[in-house]
């Protein structure tokens, strides 16, 4: 019986500590493959525990990485960083964040700041293809 016990209380701890360990990104804005006019203010990320926002970067269609600074040390559930300098393009946004225990987190989402001027709405497909294609590239040489 007490093995039985002892069995049934490890079990409880093991997997409510696993359930407990995992964060998970809830919503982000932009929305992965939107295609937006106007430059948005925020990226925004919500999860759906505190974890403190370690690291955002975005690639565009050139290559180009932009690393947003001042992201602060404070864990929450929901950040907020300025975009109000990023130029009209495509983007791979590129995420890690941490848990109060330390756990790693990261994701990536695209989105494209898109004004009439910049491309045509036939060949958006192909824009996106070929950005998609170089975010591939960049990933195997990491």
């Amino acid at each position: 019986m007490k093995l039985l016990t002892y069995l049934f209380i490890s079990f409880t701890v093991f997997t409510s500590t696993i359930v407990l360990a995992h964060s998970k990104l809830l919503s982000h804005d932009p929305i992965n493959n939107s295609v937006i006019e106007t430059t948005p203010e925020t990226l925004t990320l919500n999860f759906n525990k505190p974890m403190r926002l370690a690291k955002v970067t975005f690639i565009d269609q050139d290559n180009n990485k932009i690393k947003i600074k001042n992201l602060g040390k404070e864990s929450k559930k929901e950040h907020s960083v300025s975009l109000e300098d990023i130029p009209h393009g495509l983007f791979n946004v590129i995420w890690i964040s941490l848990g109060k225990d330390g756990h790693k987190m990261e994701g990536e989402f695209s989105f494209m700041l898109h004004n009439s001027a910049m491309i045509h709405t036939e060949s958006m497909q192909e824009f996106y293809d070929s950005f998609q294609s170089s975010i591939n590239l960049l990933e195997t040489e990491e």
